[in-house]
């Protein structure tokens, strides 16, 4: 089975720089990126509880669409002046990960998203942060559509791991991370956020 990819991306930016960011956002940088074959929904989330402040997560066909001629294109030292400008003032956190749980799932609408980020574990913890996560969302019966996206990061051994879940409720704020047991103390991020827009 091909795995799914997402590019997960975190941004802070100074409250006087609000408007521009959004606007830049919504007007060049979505477009630009959903125009590159194998990018296939993009949505944006506003963070209700923790930091950084802004949330976007591109479905890929494949983690490797990153490494295509058509993303390179838009990337790096070819970003727009504009994209320069933006970069410049915000912080940014940025993660290519492999949907190894389902590992077809999209992005689909919400009324809110978490993602909790396990730091520095090894290739093999998968399975078993699979198996903790599914607990973790079977506690709860407005809880679904779990993903689990494990992300290299340029580093041999240690692996980055995403746990993505929505709900259709707006009361659910907070997560009960206890349930993933052993690799709880691995969280270092557990944000939950509003949607902005979702393009499928």
């Amino acid at each position: 089975m091909s795995h799914k990819g997402a590019l997960i991306v975190m941004m802070h930016c100074p409250s006087s720089f609000d408007e521009e960011f959004n606007e830049w956002y919504d007007t060049e940088h979505v477009p630009e990126r959903l125009a590159i074959p194998g990018f296939e929904t993009g949505a944006r989330f506003k963070c209700l509880s923790g930091f950084p402040s802004y949330l976007a997560v591109y479905d890929m066909a494949s983690p490797e669409v990153i490494e295509t001629e058509a993303y390179l294109k838009v990337a790096g030292f070819n970003f727009s002046p504009w994209t320069n400008r933006v970069l410049s003032r915000v912080k940014i956190s940025r993660a290519v990960g492999k949907q190894i749980y389902p590992g077809y799932l999209l992005t689909t609408p919400a009324v809110r998203y978490f993602v909790i980020r396990l730091r520095g574990l090894d290739k093999q913890s998968g399975s078993m942060i699979v198996n903790n996560a599914q607990a973790m969302i079977a506690s709860n019966k407005n809880y679904k559509n779990l993903r689990v996206f494990q992300c290299n990061n340029n580093h041999e051994n240690f692996y980055d791991y995403y746990i993505l879940f929505d709900s259709n409720s707006s009361h659910e704020n907070g997560v009960n991370i206890g349930l993933l047991r052993e690799f709880e103390s691995y969280a270092d991020l557990i944000n939950c956020y509003a949607p902005i827009y979702l393009i499928e």
